[in-house]
């Protein structure tokens, strides 16, 4: 994923039958050698409420940590699509 160019980041929101929040972060793209690839980067425990900010910024964190600011060509919502 290092040596693509651009990737696409799909997020997926679930509840726990305890009712506790969960972000799933996945990254998807073409590496250098054209070989697809699909790689989870965080499944993470969402403390507190939903809410959009809340989730933009567990988002923003993922992208910031594997330094994808700049390669991220769409952002894809399991639940809206």
């Amino acid at each position: 994923m290092l040596e693509s160019r651009t990737c696409s980041i799909m997020l997926d929101l679930w509840s726990s039958k305890k009712m506790e929040g969960y972000l799933g972060v996945t990254a998807s793209g073409v590496g250098s050698e054209y070989d697809p690839f699909t790689v989870l980067l965080a499944c993470k425990k969402i403390e507190g409420k939903h809410t959009a900010a809340k989730i933009l910024e567990e988002y923003e964190e993922i992208v910031q940590e594997f330094e994808l600011s700049s390669k991220v060509f769409c952002l894809f919502n399991a639940f809206l699509g």
